[in-house]
């Protein structure tokens, strides 16, 4: 078979508009990276968190410190490290550690999407904390084969999401957004709730830390002395909160920084300002292949079966191709599964598939979506349904996958499409544009001129094109695609 010659043809001396929306990916803590930071970051935002939200917010929490000391200890005849009938140096250390770790976690994160929304710095390209820094694999790591009873809690600890779940509480999210002023009281309440209960938590686990390092430090030199009418009291307040600030003000900042509906909202910005931006661009160059419509001739394959390859065949069967041949390893075409929803576009689409019609009595129409987090049911997102159609000229429907997938491949079928069963896809030939298609124990290689991969969720032209490395498993989803490749 001879494939068509693809002959550059430039419509215009501009340059194609690059795509801005880059999705990020997580890294693991290290010496480089002690937080554990995705990537990629700007300079912008590094200097963001380790300029004013770490040395900055320092210095202001140490003299913030420094001055509620003096106001509390000029005038005191009795300071001492541990006796608790006078002010104890210990004792505000700790209150300290509490009031200052609560008022950074409200203040710090409100701040930070105060100046997301500004524009003055840009989310994180990936939630922060991730939660797979809280999983260890291990080559042996079934705690049945544990020798001691520690060794199977470690290990039904640390191969599990266990740690994770406790990471996701710390995730930042709207909940921690409190200078939001279209909000109303009762919301404001709740999310001051959630904020102070976050920081109590943090603050107890920093206290952990700090305090017993704190007192080490003090305690030997000053644990029997009056430190009355000196400058000592003071000193030890403004140097613990000052460290205490250089530590904790960041890890607040990339909380709120990494948080997912910040990421979210940051994605979907810069999405359409690209989107946007390549609507006003001139049209980059494209290939005379590009611009014939319909080639009679042109043999299409597509490998599967399931609604998204009935889905394309049907739609070139309708845009005038002739030779659409479906592989699907089902020796019967069917879908199973549940609930489908179609969005104004999804349903728009089906207008252009010619069967939208057909599909009106099949549908289910909801009033409204809610998407909320497990753990403490906080709402990520939502859409109100009515009026969809008025708005974007295309209603939201709801189909069950069963009936979709029928009524797709009745229009393939009657639209001229060929559909294999009991045929599976093995390989893929990419130079020689075919297929390596295994029937009745037999495999042969089919030429073509365009394949699609719909193969579903072990998809063999997936792996031949990502080699093998798309699959990125958090153990909290079936399955997530990592990579893009044009």
């Amino acid at each position: 078979m001879k494939h068509p010659k693809l002959e550059q043809e430039t419509f215009s001396k501009g340059l194609p508009v690059a795509h801005l929306c880059v999705e990020g990916k997580p890294r693991k803590p290290s010496w480089s990276n002690p937080l554990g930071l995705p990537e990629p970051l700007t300079a912008k935002q590094l200097f963001y968190i380790w300029g004013p939200q770490c040395i900055g917010a320092a210095v202001i929490d140490g003299a913030v410190n420094f001055g509620i000391a003096c106001a509390m200890y000029r005038s005191q005849d009795n300071i001492t490290m541990w006796t608790l009938a006078h002010n104890t140096v210990a004792g505000d250390m700790a209150v300290t550690t509490f009031i200052q770790g609560i008022l950074t976690f409200v203040i710090a994160s409100s701040m930070v999407h105060v100046d997301m929304r500004k524009g003055t710095i840009a989310a994180f390209p990936y939630p922060w904390p991730d939660q797979v820094f809280a999983v260890v694999q291990l080559k042996d790591a079934d705690p049945e084969t544990a020798k001691t009873k520690r060794g199977k809690l470690w290990r039904t600890c640390h191969s599990s999401h266990g740690l994770g779940r406790g990471l996701h509480f710390f995730s930042g999210s709207a909940t921690n957004d409190l200078l939001d002023f279209s909000l109303s009281r009762r919301d404001f309440f709740d999310r001051l709730f959630w904020s102070v209960w976050k920081g109590s938590v943090l603050s107890a686990l920093y206290f952990l830390v700090f305090w017993p390092i704190g007192i080490a430090c003090v305690a030997p030199k000053w644990g029997g002395l009056n430190m009355a009418h000196t400058w000592t009291p003071q000193i030890i307040k403004l140097v613990y909160a000052f460290l205490l600030g250089l530590f904790m003000n960041p890890v607040v900042a990339c909380i709120a920084l990494g948080s997912e509906d910040a990421v979210r909202d940051h994605r979907r910005e810069v999405h359409d300002a690209g989107v946007q931006e390549m609507e006003e661009a001139v049209p980059a160059a494209n290939t005379r292949a590009e611009t014939v419509r319909a080639p009679e001739r042109a043999f299409i394959q597509v490998a599967g079966a399931g609604i998204a390859g009935l889905s394309v065949a049907l739609g070139l069967a309708r845009a005038g191709y002739k030779n659409v041949t479906i592989y699907e390893a089902s020796r019967v075409v069917k879908e199973v599964g549940a609930a489908l929803q179609c969005a104004p576009n999804a349903t728009r689409a089906l207008k252009v598939l010619g069967i939208f019609e057909q599909v009106r009595p099949l549908h289910s129409a909801n009033a409204r979506l809610s998407i909320r987090r497990y753990n403490d049911d906080v709402e990520l997102g939502g859409a109100i349904f009515t009026g969809f159609e008025a708005k974007y000229g295309s209603p939201a429907w709801a189909f069950h996958r069963a009936d979709l997938h029928e009524a797709l491949r009745v229009a393939a079928l009657a639209s001229g499409v060929v559909i294999q069963t009991g045929s599976t896809v093995r390989g893929v030939d990419f130079d020689g544009t075919r297929l390596l298609v295994e029937r009745d124990r037999r495999a042969e290689w089919v030429e073509a001129d365009v394949i699609f991969g719909a193969d579903g969720i072990k998809s063999v032209l997936r792996k031949a094109i990502f080699d093998g490395e798309n699959e990125d498993n958090h153990g909290e989803s079936a399955y997530n695609p990592s990579k893009v490749r044009i």
